[in-house]
């Protein structure tokens, strides 16, 4: 995405994202879904907690892989301060 490398974010690893970073859901390599991170991935299941918009529902705060999204092609970004 290219306004993701134009606003000075770099792609970390799952394990490592911290509040602030940004997940993007993507399918057949266009992005389908973004939420923020408000939880850190914790170990053994290191499960970001995130907060999203579901389409015309509310925003709601959940774990990556529960929502109505393909969550098998996530990425995380972090803003490069």
């Amino acid at each position: 995405m290219y306004i993701l490398s134009d606003d000075n974010y770099s792609e970390v690893d799952w394990k490592s994202v911290l509040p602030g970073d940004i997940a993007v859901y993507y399918s057949k390599g266009d992005a389908e879904h973004s939420g923020v991170v408000v939880g850190k991935a914790e170990p053994p299941l290191y499960s970001p907690l995130l907060v999203s918009k579901w389409g015309s529902y509310a925003e709601v705060i959940h774990y990556f892989a529960d929502c109505p999204y393909d969550c098998s092609d996530v990425k995380y970004y972090r803003i490069n301060e």
